[in-house]
């Protein structure tokens, strides 16, 4: 397991990336499936991980429906 301290600023900037690949792949891969090989997936791990409090909202949103 890597352990790696990121300051604010380097954490925001990280998120943004992460959610810029999460859309940009989320468009590719609906215009060609193939395109998609678990990078989506890897990325919405790391984004959760990059931001807890967000992904604690999201699943209690999904777990209400």
């Amino acid at each position: 397991m890597l352990t790696l301290t990121l300051d604010f600023q380097e954490l925001k900037f990280l998120t943004r990336q992460v959610d810029e690949f999460i859309q940009v792949m989320e468009f590719m891969s609906r215009k060609n499936p193939a395109v998609d090989q678990e990078e989506l997936a890897v990325a919405r791990r790391l984004k959760d991980k990059l931001n807890p409090v967000e992904a604690k909202l999201r699943r209690n949103k999904f777990a209400r429906h």
